[in-house]
């Protein structure tokens, strides 16, 4: 398992960031669809995408973390922007059904990929889903309230925040890559291994 706080920091930033654009996107709703827009039909496109990602997760659980996450992270800036980007209220309601999807397929790359770390990488995961609640309702306030910026200009910033999602990853693959994590090693032993890649995996050599 991977104690390390850099990867617990990894984690709690992921966590906040694949929430975030969810929570964003609903808390933008209220300014962005007409008055007579039913709320029980905005939080099923809220949430089917996000049930359907989960369901289907044995189909793409075998892509590799990275392709999946840029995904994901691909997702999250495309709802952003089309929302921001249109004022036409069946475009939000893509924007919402995009951001949904990114939020489950999220979610379900994260818990395969949190199976191999010790519980302090899933508590801060777990903070960091929790912690979206608020700093994604938060911005909004922020930007729409405090500052008086318009929610599509609100939006178009969230925007170019949600990289740190895909950031946070590349940083906690870099740390695990440096350290050797345990669940690495089998690959190490492997003859599928390729010799140039044993230095990048292999643990750094005691001083």
């Amino acid at each position: 398992m991977e104690p390390s706080r850099s990867v617990s920091l990894g984690f709690f930033v992921i966590g906040v960031f694949n929430n975030f654009t969810y929570v964003l996107a609903l808390t933008a709703a209220k300014d962005l669809l007409p008055p007579h827009s039913f709320v029980s039909f905005v939080l099923l496109i809220a949430d089917v995408p996000a049930l359907l990602m989960q369901a289907l997760s044995p189909y793409y659980l075998h892509i590799p973390y990275r392709p999946r996450v840029l995904t994901v992270t691909a997702l999250n800036v495309f709802a952003l922007l089309l929302m921001s980007s249109s004022n036409h209220q069946y475009m939000h309601f893509v924007g919402i059904g995009c951001a949904s999807a990114a939020f489950g397929m999220g979610e379900s790359t994260m818990f395969s990929l949190l199976s191999h770390f010790d519980k302090s990488a899933i508590s801060a995961y777990s903070s960091g889903t929790g912690t979206a609640g608020v700093s994604g309702a938060g911005f909004y306030y922020a930007l729409t309230i405090l500052l008086g910026l318009t929610s599509h200009s609100a939006l178009l910033m969230a925007s170019f925040v949600i990289p740190a999602y895909y950031l946070a990853h590349e940083c906690k693959f870099a740390q695990i890559m440096r350290r050797g994590a345990p669940f690495l090693r089998p690959l190490l032993a492997s003859p599928s291994c390729a010799p140039f890649l044993r230095p990048l995996l292999a643990p750094p050599s005691s001083p």
